[in-house]
């Protein structure tokens, strides 16, 4: 008998304490914290996180706010914001900076550095008029 009320109490604090414990939400950090995914269509490219000073070797990886991407005079790399929205193609000898990727799929900002070579860019859709897709050249 001890022991069962003793588990009741407990049952009790638990289910207390998942009531009182505040339900996930997208905190801003997070919303800040978005990534793309950049692709390999030829040749070498090479990403250097933000933070680091190395350049390494990809065929696909993720990127945010802060990486360089670097091609080879083959190299092309296809990098996709959103799954159904902005990309862009870094062509050859191309160095380009994320300056800032912010927002959600519905309201974005996206900034880039193109330090040099050239680059193509599609944006299929701005659902928010505060949203902004900026190439710096």
């Amino acid at each position: 008998m001890h022991r069962s009320r003793y588990s009741r109490w407990i049952i009790l604090l638990l289910l207390a304490a998942l009531l009182l414990m505040p339900l996930p939400t997208q905190s801003q950090s997070s919303i800040e914290q978005l990534t793309g995914t950049v692709d390999v269509i030829n040749g070498r490219v090479q990403l250097m996180k933000s933070g680091t000073e190395n350049w390494r070797n990809i065929t696909i990886d993720v990127i945010a706010r802060g990486d360089r991407i670097r091609t080879d005079d083959t190299g092309i790399a296809l990098v996709t914001w959103f799954e159904d929205g902005a990309t862009m193609e870094v062509g050859p000898n191309t160095e380009l900076v994320i300056d800032e990727f912010s927002g959600d799929e519905d309201r974005f900002v996206i900034e880039a550095s193109l330090l040099q070579g050239s680059l193509f860019s599609s944006v299929r859709r701005l659902l928010d008029p505060d949203s902004r897709y900026q190439v710096l050249t």
